[in-house]
């Protein structure tokens, strides 16, 4: 049976730990986040997890699954995600 686990971490250290976790997923990864920004002009780490899990699931068949926060004050980002 393959190991699951809950990692819970403070804004601003999640995103290495979350990377690396994504890039070493085999079967399945859900996760779960506020405010998914991935509509500004720039590039933004929230593009880059939305990339890894896109390559998760195409490159190695990873089962991925994405629960966003109905974020009422930001509509726009609602739309775009």
């Amino acid at each position: 049976m393959a190991e699951e686990r809950l990692i819970l971490l403070p804004n601003g250290l999640y995103f290495d730990p979350l990377m690396t976790a994504i890039r070493g997923a085999r079967r399945k990864i859900q996760i779960g986040t506020y405010l998914f920004n991935t509509v500004y002009a720039t590039r933004t780490r929230a593009n880059e997890v939305a990339d890894a899990l896109i390559e998760a699931a195409q490159q190695r068949n990873v089962e991925v699954q994405v629960v966003l926060d109905n974020a009422r004050r930001e509509p726009e980002i609602c739309a775009a995600n």
